[in-house]
This record gives C-alpha cells, structure tokens and sequence, in this order.
C-alpha cells in the first residue's frame, strides 16, 4: 500500500476544456485550474428505501450516482474571467463565462500530478458554485466552485 503524498506540492491537478480529447492534464491548451486549496470529489450512490410487510427492518436498493468535484481557490484573474484570445473556449471565457453560458465542460483531475501514469478521474459536466468572496482581511479573493458532473466519470491514468 502506498499512500498519496500531499507535500509533493504538485498533486491535485484539475483541467477543463470543452472537448473531452482536450480535457488532458499533460494538454497545454486545457485550462489547468490554478491555485486550488482544497478538492473533494464526491460519488453519492442515491438510494431507494422501501419497507414489506414481513419484515420489520427497511430495505435499500441503489439507484444513479450524483457525482461533483467541489473545491476552494484563490482567484485568478485570467482563469476566472478568462484571456478572451485563446481557441479553447474554457480558458477564453473563463470559469464564470462558462458558467453563466452554462457551457458543458470536459475534466481530468489527477490525484499524482500532471505526469504520465498518474491516477485520475475523467468526465464532464457544468461548472456552478461560483462565490468569489472579497473581504478587507484576506489579502486574496477566494471562491468555491462546483462541477455538477453529468453521467459517468472514468477512472483512469494520465
């Protein structure tokens, strides 16, 4: 067993774009979403819970997944906004502009970092959640964010 090691400082690694063959860590057009300090991704089984009439203890059947990545990050200025000149329309238009377009983005979150071989997750979904907060004792504006992943996600290597 070998554990996944956070001091390394280069885990953790969230890319976005808007076609899934681009959502690459190591693809130097997706937008890598920088300055992250915390990220969770969650796979929710949803449940049905129903009861008989010969037993006195409920029973629970699985139904679809819910699944979310949801994270905290300094806001960077180009990122959130978005460069307004670049081909992939995620980093033009930013993480607001994609979701205010409510525009489908593709991911790939490594857990070891943007190297060949590293563990990751892949999908997509709609980018929600955004909260910048500006406060005169932060030095730095930071803001959740949501992806709502819509389908599957993929367990794969980078």
């Amino acid at each position: 067993m070998a554990e996944m090691n956070l001091t390394a400082g280069n885990i953790g690694v969230l890319t976005l774009a808007n076609a899934d063959a681009d959502a690459n860590v190591l693809n130097a057009a997706a937008l890598t979403v920088p300055f992250i300090q915390d990220l969770t991704l969650d796979t929710t089984a949803g449940t049905q819970t129903y009861n008989v009439l010969d037993n006195s203890a409920g029973k629970t059947f699985t139904t679809t997944n819910t699944n979310s990545i949801t994270l905290n990050m300094l806001v960077d200025e180009e990122t959130f906004f978005g460069d307004g000149s670049n081909a992939e329309r995620v980093a033009n238009v930013g993480l607001l502009g994609s979701s205010i377009n409510k525009d489908k983005v593709y991911f790939e979150l490594s857990f070891e970092g943007a190297t060949a071989g590293a563990r990751s997750v892949t999908g997509s979904g709609f980018i929600s959640g955004l909260a910048p907060v500006l406060n005169m004792d932060n030095a730095v504006i930071v803001s959740p964010m949501t992806i709502v992943i819509d389908g599957q996600i993929t367990s794969t290597t980078v």
